[in-house]
């Protein structure tokens, strides 16, 4: 698989399949679930109390494979499914539609037990609140998308911090 994600093709899938969500969330969710280690659990966030059609199935597992296998590697290719061609708006409302989705997951699984953090990653998860409330009526403009720029950054790096430490043994007390 690619290291890049096409967002406009899953936008049009999501449209043709009269699904809930937008791309960027759904990709959110499933990097929180990833990262949480609890990537099967997709079935339940995104398609809740329904039976799930081959098309879903295998877009769902594709997108999980990919998100994992990015966050596995130690290049750190991991990118969000954002869109490439877009103004600083567009790109503003899909990144506060990833941070939702990934905040929806990892709020599901720490509620049912799920997944234990650190206070680095939970540090991580109370940014994305503020994250959440950003405005996305951006103007275009060289500082805005700069400052796009180290959102999304941070969020990448917070969804490999989650990940490296969720799979990190941990040493028990003597």
């Amino acid at each position: 698989m690619t290291d890049t994600l096409d967002y406009a093709a899953m936008q049009m899938l999501i449209e043709h399949q009269d699904w809930w969500f937008a791309p960027a969330e759904a990709h959110g969710m499933l990097t929180a679930l990833v990262a949480g280690n609890h990537a099967d659990d997709w079935q339940i966030l995104l398609f809740p109390g329904t039976n799930i059609d081959d098309t879903a199935k295998k877009t769902m597992q594709a997108l999980v494979a990919h998100i994992d296998q990015a966050l596995a590697k130690n290049d750190l290719r991991f990118q969000l499914m954002l869109p490439e061609e877009a103004t600083p708006a567009e790109r503003a409302e899909a990144l506060t539609f990833w941070v939702q989705g990934f905040k929806i997951a990892i709020t599901s699984l720490r509620e049912r037990s799920l997944v234990n953090l650190d206070e680095d990653c939970l540090e991580f998860i109370a940014d994305l609140d503020a994250f959440a409330e950003l405005d996305t009526q951006l103007p275009d403009s060289d500082e805005n998308l700069l400052l796009l720029a180290e959102l999304e950054e941070h969020c990448r790096m917070g969804a490999l911090m989650i990940y490296a430490y969720v799979r990190t043994p941990k040493q028990s007390a003597k």
